[in-house]
């Protein structure tokens, strides 16, 4: 992962909501979520807000999105994830994830 990318996906990250929306999405065997359904899950904000946060993690490339009939449906990427995952143990020192 470049460093443009990390500091684009940890700015992205570093509101409140969007690392809420982030860990819904990212919980195992999630298969993804609409706008709405996100919005209740992370605490019941407005649709519309979830959608302005949700555009945030698009363009750091957290999160991918798929339209299913009207709605559509955003899952993490977690490809992304694993990069940042990565490059944050190779910054702490640790390859192995121990301490």
């Amino acid at each position: 992962m470049n460093q443009k990318k990390a500091i684009t996906s940890m700015s992205a990250l570093a509101q409140p909501i969007r690392f809420a929306a982030m860990v819904t999405l990212s919980r195992p065997g999630a298969a993804g979520m609409s706008v709405s359904d996100l919005a209740t899950a992370v605490g019941g904000i407005l649709h519309n807000s979830m959608s302005v946060h949700l555009a945030v993690l698009a363009r750091a490339g957290l999160v991918k999105s798929a339209k299913n009939g009207r709605e559509t449906i955003y899952r993490a990427n977690r490809a992304v994830l694993g990069e940042l995952g990565s490059l944050l143990l190779e910054l702490s020192g640790s390859t192995d994830g121990a301490e």
